[in-house]
């Protein structure tokens, strides 16, 4: 669970570098996407994400995908 106004922090626990970030809404709507990120970890600014339930994408160039829920409240 986030806060509004606060960050989510996002990244592989093996410390490989992520190629993009994809935040859905309920709906399947992305709302955020990030590419070619290129670095072990990505700071994302939730403040403008109201509030509820989010499926967060997390992809390595090796093709993994980390797929995570994430509550904005």
């Amino acid at each position: 669970k986030i806060d509004k106004g606060l960050v989510l922090l996002v990244g592989f626990t093996e410390g490989d570098n992520l190629d993009k970030v994809v935040i859905y809404n309920v709906l399947g709507k992305i709302v955020k996407s990030f590419d070619n990120i290129g670095a072990s970890s990505l700071k994302i600014n939730v403040s403008d994400l109201i509030q509820g339930v989010y499926i967060v994408n997390v992809y390595n160039f090796a093709g993994n995908v980390d797929v995570n829920k994430v509550i904005v409240r």
